[in-house]
């Protein structure tokens, strides 16, 4: 059973503090909230309160309020929807960190792409669709899948977060070769595909 206070403090390592990169596309960003993706967060009334605090941003560490707002932002937002208290250590992390750095969406459709490319042209399972959606065929599937892994002897949560690590880092790969301004945060990314385990 994974537990969440221990995969928050390493999601942290990754996060940082505050940061307002040119080339990030979420902007002003706060231990990995982004004000460009979450616009709504409690958070943000509290950083911009001490924006003029002589210092600023090292203030907001010692903020134990914004600290708590970070930590149950996290906890609602990714760790609770995936339910993933009741996963295995090595899937909870891969999850969890792929949501929070990719998104819910991308994370679905990678398993959804896994899934699809494992089903042997569909003779295992039908191919689903690639939505982003976490719905009951996408889980339906996600069954099917752990049953096979078990049929050959491999720990289906090992299998799918070794594929969704893969997925992850080639997608780091494509966003590169595709607008090379975001080789800047290359060695990040990747810290986050190397810290796998």
């Amino acid at each position: 059973m994974a537990d969440f206070e221990k995969f928050f403090a390493r999601l942290m390592i990754h996060e940082g503090g505050l940061s307002n990169n040119e080339f990030d596309k979420g902007g002003l960003t706060y231990k990995g909230i982004a004000r460009n993706m979450d616009k709504h967060w409690v958070g943000w009334p509290k950083i911009e309160s001490y924006r003029t605090h002589a210092e600023f941003p090292d203030i907001l560490e010692q903020d134990d309020e914004l600290q708590r707002m970070v930590k149950d932002y996290y906890r609602e937002a990714y760790w609770g929807k995936y339910d993933l208290d009741s996963a295995s250590d090595v899937l909870a992390w891969e999850i969890f960190d792929i949501c929070v750095n990719m998104g819910h969406g991308r994370t679905v459709r990678f398993m959804q792409q896994i899934f699809n490319s494992l089903n042997n042209n569909g003779t295992r399972w039908n191919n689903i669709a690639v939505d982003g959606g976490l719905g009951p065929i996408t889980r339906s599937t996600w069954k099917k899948f752990k049953d096979e892994c078990h049929n050959r002897n491999f720990d289906p949560d090992i299998v799918l977060a070794r594929l969704l690590n893969l997925k992850q880092g080639a997608f780091y790969f494509t966003i590169m070769e595709n607008n090379e301004t975001q080789e800047e945060f290359a060695w990040g990314w990747f810290g986050r595909v190397i810290s796998f385990t």
